[in-house]
């Protein structure tokens, strides 16, 4: 656990280049350009939907962090490692885990997950079984544990809008926004 989080900014790396390929496949800026329209945060709408999404992200992944330091047996060694594992993070993995890792994993994830993903499925099983098929990659993305679970939630929820949408402006935002505020509370945990 601990060198995954000194050393993930290699992941970035890995979701730069996915999404890299996702964008020249999608139709490069101009299809860039009209997933990042302002338009689709604009007035109190946007805003009340980024906030709605970032809450329900850190409420489901939060949950999924409880349930997981109860199946461990006692929360208090649960988070007890937990807390020991990130004190022994250098300061610049902190600091790259609060600063870019939220908003790589923001954007370079939902333009891979959300904006390549549905759209190229949709095109052969149809949105429904796309919205599942997306979420649980999603899920299997981020590791095989009850984190997975959550984090299919999230890409369910996320594919969900993004079917009604076809922005991911709202999206990524929200989900940089979610990713701050887990990163900050685990790193000052």
């Amino acid at each position: 656990m601990k060198c995954l989080m000194t050393y993930n900014f290699y992941w970035s790396v890995i979701q730069a280049i996915v999404a890299y390929y996702a964008v020249r496949t999608m139709g490069r800026l101009e299809w860039l350009r009209e997933q990042y329209s302002l338009e689709d945060v604009e007035g109190l709408e946007g805003i009340a939907l980024v906030a709605a999404l970032a809450l329900a992200t850190v409420g489901i992944i939060f949950a999924f962090q409880y349930v997981s330091a109860l199946a461990s047996g006692s929360p208090e060694e649960y988070f007890g490692t937990w807390r020991e594992v990130v004190g022994e993070l250098p300061l610049w993995s902190k600091a790259y885990l609060v600063a870019v890792a939220p908003l790589t994993a923001g954007i370079f994830e939902e333009v891979f997950w959300r904006g390549y993903g549905l759209a190229k499925l949709e095109e052969y099983v149809g949105t429904k079984r796309a919205l599942a098929v997306q979420a649980l990659a999603f899920g299997v993305w981020h590791g095989i544990s009850l984190h997975a679970v959550a984090t299919a939630l999230v890409g369910l929820l996320y594919g969900y809008v993004y079917a009604k949408r076809r922005r991911l402006l709202a999206i990524s935002a929200a989900h940089v926004v979610a990713d701050v505020i887990g990163f900050s509370l685990a790193v000052l945990a």
